[in-house]
């Protein structure tokens, strides 16, 4: 026990002191550069006027809107043809495949996972990666004789969870060099705890002779991370910091704290989370080797600088040349009116001993150098190319010298940009893969989950035999409709464990990543309508929808469909009539036109049969 829990901790100290040495120092200052605190150290010291051009806080906040995840749909697939299963019952992997698809969208929502991996791509940016941990809390971690353990609001008693770890508290094994950490045989997550929750908590053991270990630090004025406290106020804010550690080559998971001479858990895996850990990475940029990818802004943060100090220098001369000097004859002015001239405003006279055109002279400084701004100018644009942001993005008014250049640039900005979409989808596509595992390993018989729109119909096409009615629970009704009338109509839809076992493939919707505004969508929608217009194989009410649904108009304005049916019926009746009526005096002329031509027909014939008649008789 002794030699495992020294292995632990020396590799917690190896890969603490590998982070501090390759990363934390210019994470640290990528942070803190984003949020424009740009002239630290040595550098703010030699410079007299410290602006900032916050180009890095720029690039990122025009980055990220055209990379987040705009309203993803997952999609399930099934691996397998429906087969025979226990007792000779075929399973429906399609059916399975469609209440899964129903089921993992639900809880991405739910677990507001969409939130934590718009967070992870500013870690990936500023840092070069950012890590989700997935996993499941039970309701004794989460609660402890109704009183509250666990305060984090993504961490819900009897729930998965899928939550940002920040990169300051994720250590691994020091010898991986695979940036989804698929060499690496050990993560760990950091935490800090109070000295009574840990004694307290079932699931440590080895807790009596464990001592605090940490300090929070409450003066945010001081520089130091360490401070005096008087009348026991520092024992208010004593913590043990420790270290969760999931071993993948044992498959075990232990809980280190490096000043206790003891393991406080040691246990197996609580879930099986396939081949790799139970957590996720998401970078952007390849370092081929090394142990962390870059990041964004280290490729670009010392064009940041020198950003900085042209302007600085720009700012200064500017100064200098907007404050006059004066060279005066001595004795050509007193006190006073020396003290008008110096510190006087606009238009103040001062009077002279002797004569005015020569007793005061004007100094003027050199006009700033044109190189100066060709300088700035060329930096900015450097730092565009490096970052792929155009100026044009960010609101400014570029110029160009053909018309065809803006069309190619954004061309290059368009491929760049999709690369990191597709990044992003295969992060989440990862994540929902070991969100899968997590709820097949924990979910309970009988669950009830909400339907969305859209759900019912892809339902009755792949899983009809799982739209019988259901009531929900009373518990779950409670909190949905509280004292409210209850609406038996509540699309609900009941879960076995059984439906979502076996394993499936998953995509996320092509184009559910991108980003695409209110009048972008509306427009795309009304050219859609036109095309739709009249197309025999398009149903005219799920158009209708669509359409009030991109307009943000509630559908319940939309009348029922057998009355829609009956109105339709109604109103061909109606025309049809109408169309009779209208043609009534037309068909009466042609009816009394056709009745005087066999008038006209038979008089004639008739007067034929007289003349025969009487030429026979003139004949006897």
């Amino acid at each position: 026990m002794k030699e495992k829990i020294e292995r632990y901790k020396k590799l917690i100290s190896l890969s603490r002191r590998q982070r501090e040495e390759l990363f934390d120092k210019s994470f640290k200052k990528n942070k803190e550069y984003y949020r424009g605190n740009q002239w630290g150290g040595e550098l703010g010291t030699q410079y007299t006027d410290l602006t900032v051009d916050n180009i890095i806080y720029a690039n990122i906040s025009t980055i990220i809107p055209s990379i987040s995840i705009s309203n993803p749909k997952i999609f399930v697939i099934p691996t397998k043809k429906p087969y025979p299963g226990e007792g000779g019952v075929m399973f429906d992997t399609v059916g399975a495949a469609a209440i899964k698809e129903v089921m993992l969208n639900y809880y991405y929502r739910k677990l507001r996972i969409k939130r934590q991996v718009r967070k992870v791509q500013y870690d990936a940016l500023l840092g070069g990666f950012g890590v989700i941990e997935i996993g499941y809390i039970t309701k004794t971690e989460k609660f402890r004789d109704d009183q509250v353990k666990e305060v984090h609001e993504l961490l819900k008693a009897d729930m998965p969870f899928a939550r940002r770890i920040s990169p300051n508290d994720f250590l691994k094994d020091p010898e991986s060099r695979d940036h989804l950490l698929e060499d690496a045989e050990w993560v760990a997550y950091r935490w800090v705890k109070r000295l009574e929750d840990l004694k307290s908590d079932d699931k440590y053991k080895n807790t009596k002779t464990l001592k605090t270990n940490f300090t929070v630090k409450t003066d945010y004025a001081s520089k130091s991370d360490k401070q005096e406290y008087g009348n026991g106020e520092r024992e208010d804010f004593e913590r043990v910091e420790g270290w969760t550690i999931w071993d993948k080559r044992e498959k075990t998971l232990v809980d280190v704290v490096e000043e206790h001479d003891k393991l406080l858990r040691e246990r197996d895996w609580p879930l099986d989370f396939g081949d790799g850990f139970n957590c996720e990475i998401l970078y952007f940029n390849e370092n081929p080797d090394e142990p962390f990818p870059l990041s964004d802004v280290d490729i670009y943060i010392d064009q940041q600088d020198e950003l900085n100090i042209l302007q600085s220098l720009q700012v200064s001369h500017a100064k200098k040349v907007s404050q006059r000097k004066y060279i005066a004859k001595e004795s050509a002015f007193d006190e006073t009116e020396l003290d008008k001239i110096e510190r006087g405003p606009d238009g103040t006279v001062a009077v002279s001993k002797i004569d005015p055109a020569s007793a005061i002279t004007t100094l003027k400084d050199a006009a700033v150098s044109q190189d100066l701004y060709l300088a700035i100018q060329a930096v900015k644009n450097n730092t565009r190319q490096l970052s792929g942001v155009a100026e044009f993005e960010q609101g400014g008014a570029q110029k160009f010298d053909t018309a065809t250049e803006p069309s190619l640039i954004q061309r290059g900005i368009t491929v760049r940009r999709q690369d990191r979409r597709d990044i992003i989808e295969e992060f989440v596509v990862r994540i929902v893969s070991k969100l899968d595992k997590v709820i097949q390993q924990t979910f309970s018989d009988d669950e009830q989950i909400p339907l969305q729109r859209g759900d019912i119909e892809m339902l009755k096409a792949r899983a009809p035999q799982k739209l019988s009615p259901a009531v929900p629970k009373p518990e779950i009704l409670s909190k949905i409709v509280g004292p409210q009338e209850i609406m038996p109509f509540l699309p609900w839809l009941s879960i076995s464990k059984a439906d979502i076992q076996g394993d499936f493939d998953f995509e996320i919707e092509a184009g559910s990543m991108q980003p695409v505004n209110d009048e972008t969508r509306k427009r795309d929608m009304i050219a859609l309508r036109q095309i739709m217009e009249g197309n025999p194989y398009i149903d005219p009410l799920k158009a209708t929808r669509m359409v009030l649904e991109t307009f943000r108009v509630k559908t319940d304005i939309l009348k029922p469909e057998q009355q829609v049916k009956q109105e339709q019926a109604q109103a061909k009746q109606m025309a049809v009539q109408s169309e009779l009526a209208m043609d009534a005096p037309k068909r009466q002329t042609d009816i009394q036109k056709t009745q005087m031509k066999e008038q006209g027909k038979l008089q004639v014939q008739q007067m034929k049969n007289e003349g025969a008649l009487i030429s026979e008789l003139a004949k006897k």
